[in-house]
């Protein structure tokens, strides 16, 4: 089985192409600008095998709206001819495969909790549980304080804090958490091939399905109509 990932969703973007849940190729670049005009020079590489591709995966965040916005439109135009199913992963869920793949060393915690920048002094967070020596989801991505994660995690459990955006609260998370919590030696992206991974355990009706690509944005989106506005100054 073949599959086409791509990872927009922070600045150190990724492709990957998998057959049999292996890597086969994977190109990381940068793009903290613009993901469409990084995105497609390197999918031409990848195009002569697009008819032979079973499934493909996006990474839909929590991060980058724009390039995840891209990346969904991307797959949408080059699917059409074809109709394969597109599968759609969370951020934290495949840091969170990279770290059950490759544990990082030295670290006995009770859980761990993977967070993103959601701004307005919140982050996005998403918490698991350690079951038969593997990370399993225990609380799905949401918005919320570091402050507010506190009372989430039993006290007397020890935190593995990571994910990309980890140094800009890691005063925060000690001043919270003490001596309870630790950190990733580094700031941990989520990257294609993990993306990939996960998609794969989905076409193979091993987790849930989530074919919904719409990017993880847990806030309500509010917004007014410029006739409004208009009525409202007259």
């Amino acid at each position: 089985m073949k599959c086409l990932a791509l990872d927009l969703s922070t600045a150190k973007a990724s492709l990957c192409l998998t057959v049999n849940n292996s890597l086969l190729q994977e190109l990381p670049f940068l793009s903290e600008k613009n993901h469409s005009s990084e995105l497609f020079p390197l999918l031409q590489q990848f195009a002569p095998g697009f008819p032979s591709i079973d499934f493909w995966a996006l990474n839909l965040g929590p991060g980058s709206f724009t390039g995840i916005r891209a990346s969904i439109a991307a797959v949408g135009g080059l699917n059409f001819p074809f109709q394969k199913p597109v599968y759609g992963i969370n951020a934290h869920d495949a840091i969170c495969a990279e770290i059950n793949q490759c544990p990082l060393p030295g670290m006995t915690p009770s859980c761990l909790c993977l967070i993103s920048d959601a701004r307005r002094g919140e982050v996005y967070a998403s918490i698991y549980a350690s079951r038969d020596g593997r990370w399993l989801s225990f609380k799905d991505t949401h918005i919320i304080t570091i402050e507010g994660l506190a009372p989430q995690i039993a006290p007397d459990k020890t935190v593995l804090f990571a994910g990309p955006d980890i140094e800009r609260f890691r005063t925060q998370i000690t001043t919270t958490f003490g001596i309870r919590a630790q950190f990733a030696p580094d700031p941990l992206f989520p990257k294609a091939r993990f993306v990939a991974q996960i998609a794969a355990q989905m076409h193979r009706r091993e987790i849930p399905v989530c074919t919904t690509l719409e990017p993880v944005y847990l806030r309500p989106i509010s917004y007014v109509k410029v006739a409004d506005l208009q009525k409202k100054t007259i």
